[in-house]
């Protein structure tokens, strides 16, 4: 019986560190707020617009929600980096998390081949 650790479950050991950063109360902080810079203000530009009948405030927030809406916006990850960057900024001591990231980052780095 192979002892090796199947790609399956080098997955489900990834998704389950990733879980522990981003589902803590800490950076779901600092992802609603990312969010909010960055999709959120349109929503609600959209419903005050609407609301309270003011037209520019509605076209502006609706072409930004169209444009949100299109394949391959990068909006998520944007999103996601301001999150991190604010998670950094608003709780620089959370020494826990940013190692398990920084293992993280390691893992994922491809090695270079040896110039030859």
């Amino acid at each position: 019986m192979d002892k090796s650790v199947t790609l399956w479950e080098k997955i489900k050991a990834l998704l389950i560190k990733l879980k522990e950063y981003f589902l803590t109360p800490r950076f779901l902080i600092c992802f609603l707020l990312a969010w909010l810079i960055t999709n959120g203000w349109s929503y609600i530009g959209a419903f005050l617009g609407r609301l309270l009948h003011i037209e520019w405030l509605t076209n502006i927030s609706l072409a930004w929600l169209a444009m949100l809406w299109l394949p391959f916006t990068p909006e998520k990850i944007i999103t996601f980096m301001i999150a991190m960057v604010f998670s950094r900024l608003f709780f620089p001591k959370d020494e826990k998390t940013f190692n398990m990231l920084a293992e993280l980052k390691k893992k994922a780095a491809i090695k270079k081949k040896p110039q030859q």
